[in-house]
């Protein structure tokens, strides 16, 4: 009888301790350097854009995006302190237009809204 009682209750203090370990939020790992960026292009109306990105520790990135006005490029070697990323974009009929945008490490997720 005292032997049901103990494995019920250790199958009991399990069965809480997965909720509470399984119920953490999904944080981003303070080392992860992968941070996506996303948001406005900058071009006005529906249009095609190309984007360069330039970051000062030499990591540059481009993509070719549709008329929704929207991007998002993808980050790999961002430093734990940010740094200050140039965003060259090339819209399909309006011209270009160049923009410092500051990008860090998100404290939840790897995804870090940035409109141009």
């Amino acid at each position: 009888m005292v032997h049901r009682r103990l494995a019920a209750l250790a199958a009991a203090t399990g069965v809480a301790a997965a909720m509470v370990l399984g119920a953490a939020p999904a944080q981003a790992w303070p080392g992860d350097s992968t941070v996506m960026t996303y948001g406005d292009d900058g071009c006005d109306g529906d249009q095609l854009a190309t984007i360069y990105a330039l970051a000062p520790n030499g990591e540059w990135l481009s993509g070719n995006f549709g008329p929704w006005g929207g991007y998002a490029l993808t980050f790999t070697h961002v430093p734990a302190h940010g740094e200050s990323v140039r965003f060259d974009v090339f819209c399909g009929t309006t011209g270009y237009h160049s923009t410092q945008r500051w990008v860090n490490r998100p404290s939840v997720g790897t995804s870090l809204h940035v409109d141009l």
